[in-house]
């Protein structure tokens, strides 16, 4: 992860950013947009992106055998 762990144009902690994703911030225009202000110097971008990548890599899809279709057969018509 990177060094930084605040915006300081803004003052946006680290734990700011993971709040705006789990509150459905996706990418780092929608985690300023959660968060109510835009990016300013850019510095924190990779500090976002790190964040964004903790909470993509938790929402990865685990297949399940319910997830897998089953073929049924009728057993009457053997």
């Amino acid at each position: 992860m990177n060094d930084r762990n605040t915006c300081t144009c803004h003052n946006i902690s680290i734990d700011d950013f993971r709040s705006a994703c789990q509150s459905g911030a996706h990418n780092v225009k929608t985690c300023f947009k959660t968060i109510g202000c835009l990016p300013k110097c850019n510095n924190c971008i990779p500090m976002v992106r790190s964040v964004l990548a903790e909470f993509s890599e938790r929402a990865l899809p685990v297949q399940t055998e319910a997830a897998i279709p089953v073929a049924t057969s009728n057993a009457s018509h053997q």
